[in-house]
């Protein structure tokens, strides 16, 4: 009798012992989370601000372009870092090994012009010049996707190097120009070009002609954090979904905008706020089967338009972590 109590004394305390293993990471070092200027770092704001300098949980670091947070994810600097969706498929099929955990953010461009310009739906298009901007974007791609889908016969230049670019070109301009850009770009350009305004959300104009969201904006991880980290992924992933509920939700719009100045993603108040009201429904958190869904469905669209984008092909399965 004494036996078989020893017995079950020793299983239970190998039990609870393979219990507490699996419930720690290999690696228990602050989660590095990489976030660029703007929407998916919007989403992530409330987060920033309710954690310490100290923190032994989380440590953020910003960016101003993908390019720069991407050497950082792939040396270990940063553990996971938001991206573009078109240069995360394109990193994975380069043979990084990273997978993809969420989509962050859902399509953030506007058709902007002169007010007196008549544009009213994507028929007004028609014939006319649009500018966007940074080559190999996937701007120019979804532009010419929805127009090709509502058989609008429009020209795309991109003729300028970055967002900034475009919005010297068209506050240098007479009212002549159209111009597709992203938030926050579009708030900051109308307080300065005040007599241009939106015309247009791409967002909106995608939804007409898809069964999936405009996935533009995601989370990237290397495939060793995913390993050594597994508990804080998921611990930060419902953090993050708080984070976005909170900047998302319109009562909170005036408290959000300020966080989001105040931890330093957009630099003044108004065009925060301007923002957030343009994103309405854009700052998600999007994860598993409808993480894959949405994203296959945009690259299905990549593949056709710019398949250079992400890397000539489809993405496979091991891409996505559900």
């Amino acid at each position: 009798m004494k036996k078989t109590i020893a017995l079950i004394l020793a299983l239970a305390l190998s039990l609870f012992a393979f219990v507490s293993c699996a419930g720690t990471d290999a690696d228990t070092s602050p989660l590095k989370v990489g976030y660029l200027a703007g929407p998916t770092g919007m989403g992530l704001a409330k987060l920033i601000s309710d954690t310490p300098e100290d923190s032994e949980q989380y440590a953020f670091a910003a960016y101003t372009d993908p390019n720069l947070a991407t050497p950082d994810l792939l040396s270990g600097n940063i553990d996971m870092a938001c991206l573009p969706t078109n240069a995360a498929a394109n990193l994975f099929n380069k043979g990084k090994d990273i997978s993809v955990i969420a989509v962050n953010t859902l399509g953030s461009l506007f058709v902007i012009a002169d007010k007196t310009t008549n544009i009213e739906t994507i028929s007004d298009l028609e014939g006319k010049t649009i500018h966007v901007s940074v080559p190999g974007s996937t701007t120019e791609p979804i532009l010419r996707y929805i127009l090709e889908q509502n058989s609008v016969n429009a020209q795309i230049v991109v003729d300028s190097a970055s967002h900034d670019d475009l919005v010297a070109k068209v506050k240098a301009s007479d009212g002549s120009v159209i111009a597709v850009l992203p938030e926050p770009k579009v708030s900051a350009t109308l307080m300065q070009a005040t007599n241009y305004a939106v015309k247009l959300n791409l967002s909106e104009e995608w939804d007409k002609i898809s069964d999936e969201p405009l996935a533009m904006g995601c989370i990237v991880v290397r495939n060793d954090v995913l390993v050594n980290k597994k508990n804080a992924i998921k611990a930060f992933l419902s953090d993050y979904k708080d984070s976005v509920q909170y900047v998302a939700n319109t009562e909170n719009k005036a408290a959000a905008a300020q966080i989001i100045v105040d931890v330093g993603i957009i630099p003044k108040l108004p065009i925060a706020t301007s923002a957030l009201t343009n994103l309405d429904g854009a700052i998600v958190l999007i994860t598993g089967q409808e993480m894959t869904q949405t994203l296959k469905k945009f690259y299905d669209v990549l593949l056709v338009s710019s398949p250079a984008s992400i890397g000539e092909k489809q993405p496979d399965d091991s891409f996505y972590y559900e």
